[in-house]
């Protein structure tokens, strides 16, 4: 069951919460997606933001299409269409392929360029790692023989493959496979560089780019601060829904926008119900972020009622 029409206390004191950054760790059953929600109209209703003023990142499509039809519903019983095709209301990925398609030329992208779905780039990068390799090996190529003395054929590729996902944490790469040997790290980095560069420039001619991509090239942008500072004034209010299951490379992307001079930033999440480790979120993030926004001028609410579950279920 939804959480209640009739607001709590604790639900009032956030969604009205006149803090401009705050991070809410909202417990099962308490009604955080219905937070957003809240605040997210509010912001509407008393003419604080502008539709076009509102980002609201959700961890699904699904997530995303179900607040757009709750504001449309509330809005509408008001007598006030929001014109929802304004709002900045989708994925992080979805609101990064917004931001590129308006700018596709300053990150070298062509305009009109495509999105591989996961599987799409998935098989793609797999396909490319294993030609590269089999090239590599007809030429002898001395990384490579190295590493298969050590690994194997199977299991260097697979190492190739995860440090593709993991390409700025190398530290995560050493510790799952116990990396203690630099000669096996400087083998594996000048595949990497060989291997994808290739991918990357076989993308590049096809006009193609992976949801890492979008990811990548977002926060290139911003770190121009003629582009960063006008999409900081394009934002009044930033939300964020299911921050738990977040990546750092995601964070920055976030954080890019809403630091100094940024929209007011509402993070909600729960740590508890952290399930997409194995996609690469980081639980730590969450806690990361939240010392962060206590040590800035933001403020932490707790979310602890439960709307969902009968009293014997919570007993």
């Amino acid at each position: 069951m939804d959480s209640p029409l009739i607001l709590s206390e604790k639900q009032k004191e956030i969604i009205y919460s006149r803090f401009p950054t705050c991070i809410v760790e909202a417990k099962p059953g308490s009604g955080k997606t219905r937070l957003l929600v809240e605040r997210l109209l509010h912001s509407l209703k008393t003419g604080g933001c502008r539709p076009e003023e509102i980002v609201a990142i959700t961890f699904t499509t699904k997530a995303a299409a179900e607040i757009k039809e709750r504001i449309k519903r509330e809005m509408g019983a008001l007598g006030f269409l929001a014109p929802l095709d304004q709002m900045w209301i989708s994925t992080i990925h979805g609101f990064c392929h917004r931001v590129l398609m308006e700018h596709p030329l300053e990150v070298g992208l062509s305009p009109g360029f495509s999105v591989l779905s996961a599987e799409e780039a998935y098989f793609l990068k797999e396909g490319m790692i294993t030609d590269g390799m089999r090239k590599l090996l007809k030429i002898r190529d001395e990384s490579l023989f190295f590493l298969l003395g050590e690994y194997g054929f199977s299991r260097t590729r697979e190492m190739l493959s995860y440090l593709y996902e993991h390409r700025f944490d190398l530290e995560r790469a050493r510790k799952r496979y116990a990396l203690e040997s630099e000669a096996i790290v400087v083998s594996l980095l000048r595949l990497c560089d060989h291997l994808f560069s290739q991918y990357e420039a076989f993308k590049r001619s096809q006009s193609v780019c992976d949801f890492d991509d979008l990811l990548f090239f977002s926060l290139s942008l911003f770190k121009d601060p003629l582009i960063c500072q006008r999409y900081q004034k394009r934002f009044k209010i930033f939300l964020v829904d299911e921050f738990q299951d977040t990546d750092g490379l995601q964070k920055e992307v976030i954080h890019s926008l809403t630091g100094k001079g940024g929209p007011a930033l509402m993070i909600v999440g729960d740590p508890r119900q952290s399930i997409y480790r194995f996609r690469g979120a980081r639980v730590e993030v969450f806690e990361e972020t939240k010392k962060e926004i206590l040590l800035g001028e933001g403020h932490c609410y707790e979310m602890v009622e439960n709307f969902r579950s009968g009293k014997g279920i919570i007993d």
